[in-house]
C-alpha cells in the first residue's frame, strides 16, 4: 500500500512538473499560422503578449507542403522572444 501511495505521489508531481511549463504549441499550415485552432496574422505580435517568455518552452508543428523558408522566419522570430527551449514536429 504504501507503495502504491508513493507511486501515485510520483506521478501526480510529474504531471504538475508538466503542466505548469505552460509550452506554446504553433502550428504552421498552408493556410497560415495557428493556435488552438485560432488564426494568427501577426505571430511576433503575438509572441510579445506571453508572459514568462523565457520560462515557457515553444513547439512548432509543421505542416506538409509549409516552404522551409517560412519555418527558418518563425525559428528566428522565436529567437528574439526569447523561449526557454524551442521543438520541431511535422505532421
Amino acid at each position: 500500500m504504501r507503495k502504491l501511495l508513493i507511486i501515485t505521489f510520483l506521478i501526480l508531481a510529474l504531471i504538475g512538473c508538466s503542466a505548469s511549463n505552460g509550452a506554446v504549441v504553433i502550428e504552421l499550415r498552408l493556410a497560415g499560422d495557428f493556435i488552438d485552432r485560432e488564426r494568427i496574422e501577426n505571430l511576433q505580435l503575438h509572441f510579445n503578449k506571453i508572459e514568462n517568455v523565457t520560462s515557457r518552452n515553444l513547439v512548432f508543428i509543421i505542416h506538409s507542403g509549409v516552404a522551409a523558408e517560412r519555418l527558418i522566419e518563425v525559428m528566428d522570430s522565436s529567437k528574439e522572444a526569447g523561449f526557454k527551449s524551442v521543438s520541431i514536429s511535422s505532421r
